[in-house]
């Protein structure tokens, strides 16, 4: 089960604590969020985007060259 919030709603620290822990929120949200957080901190968003497509998370394939 997926919990419903806003992409907007969101922010990197809940994804990320989503990341390591229940990997409950919603899969487009969470892409959009990283994909759309340019103006948050991008350090961050990077990192993120790293663990999401190196690890294959949220329904995406692996992808070395992205992470």
């Amino acid at each position: 089960m997926f919990v419903s919030i806003s992409a907007w709603g969101l922010s990197l620290k809940e994804i990320e604590a989503d990341i390591f822990g229940s990997k409950k929120l919603d899969k487009i949200q969470v892409i959009k969020k990283l994909n759309d957080a340019g103006k948050e901190d991008k350090n961050l968003m990077f990192y993120l985007l790293g663990i999401v497509h190196g690890y294959g998370l949220y329904g995406n394939e692996i992808n070395l060259k992205k992470s």
